[in-house]
């Protein structure tokens, strides 16, 4: 409906009559009546709802409308009624009963009954408005109530006694009399159920159609002095909600505009006042997505919706063309200045993050000029009527898109005033965009003045985002007062503006003058007057931040991050309540509201060093909750922080060391491992992990930090269908009897005696809990967590059956897992889990921990089928050792690397292992029906070229795969051995500050040792000399990571580094006659020379392998002895002269590849060795023969010529004649 006061009407009120009302002094709050209601209704969330038992009722027809009532909802029964049983009220032992309610009675019906209490009632019957016993009885007043007027009733209940009875009706004691018939007093009790809108012994007394009801409550006790009015006016308390603005508090409140201070009221209805939507000076705006709807109200039928102003907006100001508001305008109002106004209005919004709404007056252009901030300017030349070019001397002195610019010179008279287009500074013109121009003819010469826009009135924004269903929303304000502009006189037109990303309702808008109230904050005023919201800036915080808490370290020495929990910044409470004063007095004081005004953390001030005790400054030198930094050297480091508030209150100072663990790495040569020790830290309880890398790798990986004495304590998930899996009965070696299903023997495997040992393959290291995996899918945290939250188990085991049975890891479960193998703890993936065969979507999102990658398949992935397959299985009963440490020899010896293994037969299933391979398949074999599945090719993945599709076990850090499970329940002695291996390697937590590594052993070989030089002898052995072997020690870095307990602080440790050199034990001798044998381990020498019996003197092998203390065996020196050569003979004469004496004959035999045995002498006579001589007399041919260790003979034969005895004779020819010329004398000699 619209109401609408004349302004004149409005103007004479507010002159003077404001405030000047009597006040009763009441000390009595809204709480102190809500502790005595047994009923309390409001019908604001349109139900039937008690708020003192929170039970909800239903009328006897269900036709009950809900409307305005005095406060919010009301509600028209429409001849419905409600029954409220005597058990929920428990009033029947009372000797007075207060009932309190809002009642509009439209003049129509002359006989109902407002409620009853069995036979005892309010009656209104022709006029009579009073008590009622069920006797066509009335105790009460004539015309009591007025038609059309929400009327407040206050009716006091006697038990037994009705003259006692008290009515009031808006506060005032009413003069009561006997009107019709007589009371029946036993009839006046509270035992039996309250009726509201009639009494359960017809319906001829129902309320119609044209009654409301609204704040229907009832009391324990009489009423007092006073009271009346208070009760009356509970509906009339302000509705306070105080909050944190900034660093102090802000109150706001709704309070009704009262009847006598209301001017204008419209709900949109159909012949109410609407508002116009259009802005702009034409309809390019448009309406801004507001509408008149029937879909949504408050009450009646429609309300207005505003549906993304930030799409459809239409207050849109030059230059600005952001479409972020919508405006409606309603009319124009003239007010004095400065009196207080109102608006009380309904919004509700939905699905908004931002729901603004805005309610001001728009005014006009001040009476005066405001030129201060405009240098001098004129026109130079004149101006025709409609002009919008303007010629200056200064344009400089305009601003583009300003508007106040006029050529006014009487500042009473307001003529054109303009906003600037554009300035062009070199011709020294000015364009105004107003659209008729200049509104006369102007001089050349006349200079511009300044004018400011003057507002009417503001009332402040509400944001009604994320309030539920219909939110009262009441505003005050203050006409303003500015001297150059007469409200009064020229008014302001009312708007109302909404901001929102989706959609708003409006409606039920009131606009009049200001109530008065008062606000209190802990018992003391702090604000009177007639505003609707009070910023209290003395309401501040005034506590000091809790002390830094939950202190996390992560890094290492040189690089470390510390974070830690944003501490609370423990705010000042303060408590406030509000009342309202009107021309009937006081409203009792509202409830009250409490609020804790927080500063908030400005920062804080921190120190490192190394004193356990420093204060740090109180200047903020940190803005978040983390840091890094880096400690200079080693030694214990604290630091010292606190936290530091917004209104500067500071907090305790923590101080905290920070235990950073030093570890220091020894190797122990004679037991073959590292021995670690580390600091350990006091302020929690701290877990370590140790990472350890060799030589040459790049990656460190963690190890098992589990005491030899320790028990690995295993939680087995194992996949279970009864029809499939037999139970099997065992007795562990403690002699504990137990039945499990044939998928879950791995505690069988672990603890029941063998032959090999008395304490099962787990050596009474490892004891196991099964649990069918479908349980544990329902709560894994109830499995694997104490209920202080700390874990049950150092490993978990998922398996084992084939296909895993099709059985996944629930989304919970899986994350658990995740959880697990976060805090350290071991996992170990059995046959067919991380696979994407059978679509076992959960246990595959674990791949990564384990570094291992899964396949798809070619459409079913329930069939081994080679078509469907994208990479290629391997799978045999045979496994070979491929990698050498502790998971290979404890608690359990199973090999060396080459060792092959025998295990039930499994394979891979689309895998590649990016990890350590332990041991993979050796003899491919297909236990499929198509038998191309399982035997290969091994390759690499494809996209990357690393890993191998060839494994049975591998592992990356705490987690592993094997492939135990395919046989459903079978296992080989070497198959459990290495599962118990694995399951010791994979428990890598410890409490303890040192750590004897066994997997930090010498897995180096020694150097190879050369042979060079063999003989052989004659009594079939050979002497072997060969190079010393050096051996050569493996090295390994170390970190500690050490995790807090409490803090869940994670640092890491210095690297230590250590060589493990176990030292040479000897070298291990091999003579064959194969090429290529491998000595073991067995020492046949410490020296580097050694003699052994051959097989043969002609055709051998010598094979020399150096071997350390660890059992590692070097390359091996091979040496073929191969005597294939005949020996050399070398005959030399004593001389080649020729004499007369017996020459003596040198005889030498050599042989490439053995040793001469023997030389023959042409004399038949033998001589053992290489040399010989041999004495000749005479000439002639003289042959020897020599043979060497391999019986290859060589003879060979000598010339002798020069040996002459005999002597030589001459004989002279000369003539016989003297004669004394010369002469010719023959000699000839002979020699035989």
């Amino acid at each position: 409906m619209k109401s609408l006061i004349p302004m004149f009407t409005a103007i004479a009120l507010s002159t003077g009559a404001v405030g000047d009302v009597s006040i009763t002094n009441v000390n009595k709050t809204e709480s102190y009546y809500n502790e005595r209601k047994v009923v309390d209704i409001d019908f604001d969330k349109e139900r039937i709802e008690n708020k003192i038992n929170k039970k909800t009722y239903d009328s006897s027809n269900q036709n009950e409308v809900y409307v305005p009532g005095s406060k919010n909802k009301g509600i028209q029964l429409n001849s419905g009624k409600v029954t409220i049983p005597s058990s929920d009220l428990k009033i029947d032992k009372e000797e007075t009963i207060t009932v309190s309610l809002w009642m509009k009675w439209d003049g129509n019906d002359n006989n109902f009954i407002p409620f009853a209490f069995g036979q005892y009632t309010l009656w209104f019957h022709n006029g009579n408005f009073g008590f009622n016993t069920g006797k066509y009885d009335v105790y009460g007043v004539e015309k009591g109530l007025k038609a059309g007027q929400m009327t407040h009733v206050l009716a006091e209940f006697h038990k037994n006694d009705v003259m006692k009875n008290k009515l009031f009706i808006n506060g005032k004691k009413q003069e009561l009399s006997q009107l019709e018939g007589s009371p029946d007093n036993k009839k006046a009790t509270f035992d039996d159920s309250l009726q509201i809108g009639g009494w359960k012994y017809d319906n001829y007394h129902d309320m119609d159609e044209g009654i409301i009801l609204d704040e229907f409550n009832v009391l324990k006790d009489s009423i007092q002095d006073g009271e009346e009015k208070d009760l009356y006016l509970l509906s009339k308390v302000p509705e306070l909600n105080v909050y944190q603005n900034e660093l102090y508090a802000k109150s706001e409140w709704a309070i009704d505009i009262l009847d006598s201070d209301l001017l204008y009221q419209t709900d949109f209805e159909t012949n109410d006042f609407i508002p116009n939507f259009k802005w702009g000076y034409d309809e390019f705006y448009g309406d801004g997505g507001q509408s008149i709807t029937t879909e949504d109200k408050f009450s009646g039928k429609q309300s207005i919706r505003t549906e993304d102003t930030f799409k459809n907006g239409n207050w849109i100001q030059w230059p600005n063309r952001n479409r972020e508001r919508s405006i409606h305008v309603w009319e124009r109002f003239k007010f004095k200045n400065g009196i207080p106004l109102s608006i009380t209005y309904y919004a509700k919004s939905v699905e908004a993050k931002k729901s603004l709404i805005m309610a001001n007056g728009d005014g006009g252009w001040a009476e005066s000029f405001y030129d201060h901030d405009l240098p001098p300017v004129k026109l130079t030349k004149p101006m025709k009527r409609g002009d919008k070019v303007a010629h200056v001397d200064n344009p400089d002195a305009f601003k583009v898109a300003k508007h106040g610019y006029t050529l006014d010179q009487d500042e009473l008279k307001i003529g054109t005033v303009m906003q600037v287009e554009s300035v062009d500074t070199e011709n020294k013109t000015v364009t105004f965009r107003n659209s008729d121009g200049v509104g006369r003819d102007v001089e050349e010469g006349t200079p511009f003045h300044f004018r400011q826009w003057r507002g009417a009135w503001s009332f402040p924004a509400r944001n009604v985002a994320n309030e539920e269903g219909w939110k009262k929303v009441s505003v005050n304000t203050y006409v303003t007062d500015y001297k150059d502009y007469d409200v009064s006189k020229r008014g302001g037109s009312y708007y109302m503006a909404s901001s929102t990303d989706n959609v708003i309702y409006l409606d039920n808008v009131k606009f009049g003058y200001a109530t008065e109230v008062e606000l209190y904050r802990d018992g003391k005023k702090v604000y009177n007057g007639l505003m609707s919201d009070f910023a209290d800036r003395e309401a501040i915080d005034k506590v000091k931040p809790d002390m830094v808490k939950k202190i996390t370290f992560n890094g290492n020495k040189d690089d470390l991050s510390i974070s830690f929990d944003k501490p609370k910044d423990v705010g000042t409470k303060y408590t406030y309540n509000i009342k309202g004063l009107s021309k009937n007095g006081e409203t009792p004081l509202s409830k009250n509201k409490e609020v804790e005004i927080t500063a908030g953390i400005k920062g804080y001030s921190y120190l490192i060093d190394k004193n356990p005790t420093t204060i740090p400054s109180n200047n903020v030198n940190l803005k978040e909750e983390s840091l890094k930094t880096a400690l200079k050297d080693q030694g214990q480091y604290y630091l010292h922080i606190k936290a530091i508030d917004n209104q500067g209150n500071i907090g305790d100072t923590k101080h905290i060391p920070i235990e950073i663990p030093i570890l220091e790495a020894k190797a122990n040569h004679k037991e073959n491992m590292v021995q670690l020790n580390w600091s350990g830290g006091n302020v929690e309880p701290y877990t370590y992990k140790v990472f350890k890398k060799k030589e040459g790798e790049t990656q460190f990986q963690s190890v098992s930090a589990t005491d030899y004495k320790k028990k690995v304590k295993v939680l087995n998930l194992y996949p279970y269908t009864a029809s499939l899996m037999k139970d099997i009965p065992f007795q562990n070696w403690k002699g504990e009897q137990f039945t499990l299903p044939q998928s879950a023997l791995l505690k069988q495997w672990m603890e029941e005696p063998n032959i090999e040992d008395a304490k099962g393959y787990g050596k009474g290291l490892i004891d196991v809990d099964a649990v069918e995996l479908n349980q544990f899918n329902k709560n894994p945290n109830e499995y694997l967590k104490k209920p202080d939250g700390s874990w049950r188990y150092d490993v978990v085991y998922a398996g084992a059956w084939d296909t895993n049975r099709q059985q996944d890891l629930s989304i919970q479960g899986e994350q658990v897992i995740e959880d697990f193998i976060n805090s350290g703890r071991g996992f170990l993936a059995g046959h067919d889990t991380i696979t994407q065969y059978h679509n076992l979507k959960n246990f595959v999102k674990l791949s990564d921990f384990l570094r291992i990658k899964t396949y798809p398949f070619n459409g079913n992935v329930y069939e081994a089928r080679a078509s469907a397959i994208q990479m290629p299985w391997i799978g045999s009963q045979n496994i070979e050792i491929k990698k050498k440490g502790l998971l290979t020899n404890f608690p359990w010896v199973i090999g060396d690397i080459g060792s092959k293994l025998s295990v039930p037969i499994s394979h891979t299933n689309s895998q590649v292992s990016l990890g350590d391979v332990w041991m993979n398949y050796s003899d491919w074999k297909s236990p499929f029906v198509d038998k191309e599945v399982g035997v290969g090719p091994e390759v690499s993945d494809s996209e990357t070229g690393l890993g191998t599709n060839n494994f049975y076990l591998t592992t990356w850090s705490n987690t592993a795969m094997i492939q135990t499970g395919h046989s459903n329940g079978k296992a080989t002695p070497d198959e459990q051995k290495v599962l118990a291996n694995t399951l010791f390697y994979l428990a890598q937590l410890t409490s303890d500050t040192h750590l004897d590594d066994r997997s930090g052993q010498d897995i180096d070989a020694p150097t190879k040792s050369d042979i060079n030089k063999v003989t052989v002898n004659e009594d079939n052995s050979v002497n072997i000399n060969f190079k010393e072997a050096v051996d050569k020690g493996t090295a390994y870095e170390y970190y500690v990571e050490s995790k807090g307990g409490d803090t869940q602080s994670v640092v890491k440790s210095n690297d230590a580094k250590a060589e493990v050199k176990t030292g040479l034990k000897g070298y291990s001798i091999v003579i064959d006659e194969k090429a290529n044998t491998i000595p073991d381990e067995k020492i046949e020498t410490t020296n580097t020379s050694y003699q052994m019996a051959v097989p043969n003197k002609k055709d051998f092998y010598i094979h020399v392998a150096s071997v350390d203390n660890a059992g590692n065996i070097s390359e091996v020196s091979h040496y073929h002895y191969q005597d294939k050569f005949s020996p050399e003979l070398t005959i030399t004469a004593s001389t080649k002269d020729w004499t007369n004496k017996a020459i003596t004959l040198h005889v030498v035999a050599t042989d490439k590849d053995s040793k001469v045995k023997k030389i023959g002498l042409p004399n038949g006579q033998w001589i053992n060795g290489s040399k010989a001589e041999f004495i000749v007399n005479e000439n002639g041919i003289y042959y020897f023969k020599a043979v060497d260790e391999g019986g290859n003979e060589t003879i060979q034969y000598i010339i002798l010529s020069n040996i002459d005895k005999k002597n030589p004779t001459v004989q002279i020819n000369a003539p016989d004649n003297w004669v004394n010329t010369d002469v010719k004398v023959e000699i000839i000699g002979n020699d035989e």
